[in-house]
Order: structure tokens, then sequence, then C-alpha cells
């Protein structure tokens, strides 16, 4: 059993190369999660990453979090913006239309079966399913493209990256059933901070809170953590706890406590 930061630091580095998303750097600090998704697309050397230096791998980075926002195992957010890049559809104009918005709607369960198929021993905890719900937030998402990057840009001038979390915050519907996106706000900061596209972005805005972690927390007799809901301030301190803790590891040790517990 894993009762403490320190153990668990201890099960994290002797397990850390088992574990497919668990990808570092030389220094040893975290190189992202889409750095390298830990699967393959078929006929591809290398495995699936995202470049955040070209606008699509951008917008699939924020699709990304919108999808895993919702309920469900993490590889249904992987998978979607793997099927996104597979079938050319992560340009933030295209879902602009909305008959386009329908058709990929409808097509939702063909779709997840087939990136399935799609990806080099693919594997998963549960079945893959794309929810309906996601594509309306997908093309919310387009719609305020523009003004997110330019927000971002805006924040790395003055040094201040708060007025761009508060405005991905404050988008009604990017959320589960029309509701606002939240916990997933320092996952799009922390690509961001790792792949050093903004590296002036503070670690202590991009660990991510979510119910994995919290659960994690609760186990831990040596880590307190702050509730994250309802507000974006109560988020940010958290995710400064966990970053205390982690340093640029950030929230991946509490992310895989589960996983090591049953290795």
């Amino acid at each position: 059993m894993i009762n403490t930061v320190s153990e668990l630091m201890d099960a994290f580095h002797q397990t850390k190369h088992s574990l497919p998303y668990v990808t570092l750097k030389d220094d040893g600090s975290y190189a992202g999660w889409v750095s390298n998704f830990g699967f393959k697309l078929q006929g591809a050397t290398d495995a699936f990453s995202l470049d955040l230096t070209n606008e699509s791998d951008r917008f699939l980075l924020y699709v990304l979090a919108v999808v895993w926002s919702r309920s469900g195992p993490w590889e249904n957010s992987a998978f979607f913006v793997a099927h996104l890049r597979l079938r050319g559809l992560d340009d933030p104009k295209m879902w602009l239309d909305s008959d386009f918005v329908a058709t990929q709607r409808a097509s939702r369960a063909a779709d997840a079966m087939a990136v399935s198929t799609a990806i080099c021993n693919a594997e998963s905890r549960k079945q893959i399913a794309f929810r309906d719900d996601i594509y309306g937030s997908i093309s919310l998402l387009a719609h305020n493209w523009q003004g997110l990057e330019k927000s971002l840009n805006d924040c790395a001038k003055q040094n201040d990256f708060m007025p761009f979390a508060q405005l991905l915050r404050n988008i009604e519907g990017l959320g589960t059933n029309g509701r606002k996106i939240l916990i997933k706000i320092p996952l799009i900061l922390r690509e961001f901070r790792c792949q050093g596209i903004y590296p002036t972005i503070p670690g202590h805005m991009c660990c991510v809170p979510d119910e994995r972690v919290k659960v994690a927390v609760k186990a831990l007799t040596d880590m307190r953590m702050s509730p994250a809901y309802p507000e974006l301030k109560n988020v940010m301190r958290a995710s400064a706890q966990i970053y205390d803790a982690f340093g640029d590891l950030y929230d991946l040790p509490l992310f895989a406590f589960n996983d090591l517990q049953h290795l």
C-alpha cells in the first residue's frame, strides 16, 4: 500500500517506464501528455503526439481537454483526438459548419469503433465511446478559437496567464451538458509549458485536480488539497498545492496512483 508522498514517488520512479502515459524529459521532468500518447497509429513509426507549434494540433489540445472534462476513461479523449487527426478533421474552421457538426455526431459510434482498430495494439480499460454532447462543445470551441489564441499570446506578453484561464472558464458550453469547463484548464496550460511554447506559464497553474487525483490525495497521510470546486481560484489553489509537492512532475504521480497500487 502507498500511504505517503515519499512512498508514491518511490513507486512512481520504480515503475514509470511501464505506464503508457508517462513521458519524461532528460532532466526527469514531465514532457507532457500530448508529447507522446503511448500508442501508434497504423502505418506510423512514431508514437502519436501533438506538436503545439502547429495550429491544428493546438486545437486538438483544447479538444482533448473538452472531451476529457466528461465522465469516462481518459482513453475516450485520447482516441477521439487520434480520430480527428486520422480523418483530417482537425481544422477549427470545419467545426463552424453546423451541418458538418451534425454529421460527425451522427457517426460517432462507427467512428469510435473505427479508431479502435486504426490504433496499433489499442488498449482501454473500457469500450471506447464518443459522447453525444462533445460535438456541440467542439463547435463552440471553434467559434471562440481566434479569441483564445489572441488571449494566450497577450497573456504571454504581460506574463500573466489568469486572464486566459478566466476567458476559457467563462465560455458556456465547453463542459458537460452545457456547463463550463474548469478542472481541465490547467491541463492546457501545462502542455503549453511542457513543450516550451509559453515557458513563462507558472508551474503552479499547471496541475489538474480531477477526481482521480483527489482520490489519490485522500489516500496519502501527509498531503492535503483544497477543494477544487466550483471556482477557478480554488482550482488554481489546489494546483499550486500539487505543484509544491511534485514540482515539474505536476499531477502525474497522483494520476498514476491507482495504477501503481495494482502493479
